[in-house]
């Protein structure tokens, strides 16, 4: 009996979410080897930390040891990423997202393993999303959206060194866009074209004031 993998992947839109923070995920349908097929909903942060699960598991050929034997493909988001419409980010991201799917699909040795096959399966969330807080903005539509979404600035309060890949250094004083929050109190952020986690903990409004939104704790 063969083991199934993922044999196409198709990306068909946006749609804008609401909850817990306004925010933007992929609609991307999969198709496996099997035959079956579903549709599945993921955040550019969730792509971020599966690009690092697949270099830490394939070092060679993530050029980790030597860069030329590299094959896996880069994730777009640093040089289309910048203090703009969050709305804008996420469609130029679009085509070279797709993109990065079609090539790590070429690549046998790789989309064939459980990181990828775990990755784009359905989950509970894909099969029952929160309909009455998102808002579906199909590429066809997405023109016609006319209250864009900014990125929140936020400054950091103190130095803080990432102690894993998926994080990101912050110095004192730096401000930075926060792209996604997580009820943890750790929130994806955008510094100076770097990407990563950091904990909430260490940043607080440019304006000095509060958010509401998600209550902050220490870094665990």
């Amino acid at each position: 009996m063969s083991v199934r993998s993922v044999q196409n992947l198709s990306i068909q839109g946006l749609e804008k979410r609401m909850f817990p923070s306004k925010h933007y995920v992929y609609v991307i349908q999969v198709t496996w080897t099997t035959g079956a097929a579903n549709i599945i909903y993921r955040r550019y942060s969730q792509f971020f930390e599966f690009q690092l699960s697949l270099l830490t598991q394939f070092p060679v050929e993530g050029g980790r040891k030597n860069p030329e034997d590299r094959v896996i493909p880069f994730l777009p988001g640093k040089i289309l990423f910048g203090r703009s419409h969050v709305r804008g980010v996420a469609e130029q991201r679009l085509g070279p997202l797709g993109e990065y799917l079609d090539k790590l699909l070429a690549l046998p040795s790789i989309s064939t393993c459980q990181i990828v096959s775990d990755f784009f399966g359905a989950t509970d969330e894909d099969i029952k999303p929160i309909r009455e807080k998102q808002k579906s903005i199909r590429e066809t539509e997405a023109r016609n959206i006319s209250d864009p979404i900014l990125l929140e600035q936020w400054v950091a309060i103190a130095d803080f060194n990432k102690e894993k890949r998926s994080q990101c250094s912050l110095k004192e004083g730096s401000v930075v866009d926060v792209v996604e929050k997580k009820a943890s109190g750790w929130w994806f952020i955008e510094n100076s074209g770097n990407q990563g986690w950091v904990p909430a903990s260490y940043l607080e409004p440019v304006s000095g004031g509060q958010d509401d939104e998600v209550e902050k704790c220490a870094p665990g």
